[in-house]
């Protein structure tokens, strides 16, 4: 069991690096290949990879808003279901 969870650890552990490095990886791959539409293909990739990031800000920080707003709105909906909910996440 042990060997498998450790696997998995090691393969979600990869995973995070890839995407961590994946600007860079298809800048490399842009720059090594002699392909001229590989070369399109990587440089639109590692673009496309600030895109991500921006989107993916932008979702967290719209999610900021969203969370206050919703708990806010089932509080006032439901107080005693919304004391009941909060009572229950302490423990």
């Amino acid at each position: 069991m042990i060997k498998s969870r450790d696997r998995m650890v090691e393969g979600l552990a990869f995973a995070l690096r890839f995407e961590r490095e994946g600007k860079e990886f298809f800048q490399k791959a842009a720059c090594l290949t002699s392909n001229s539409l590989g070369k399109e293909v990587f440089w639109t990739l590692a673009q496309e990879e600030d895109v991500q990031r921006f989107y993916l800000t932008l979702g967290t920080e719209e999610r900021g808003h969203f969370l206050p707003i919703l708990d806010s709105y089932d509080y006032f909906s439901d107080p005693v279901g919304w004391f009941a909910q909060k009572e229950r996440s302490l423990f």
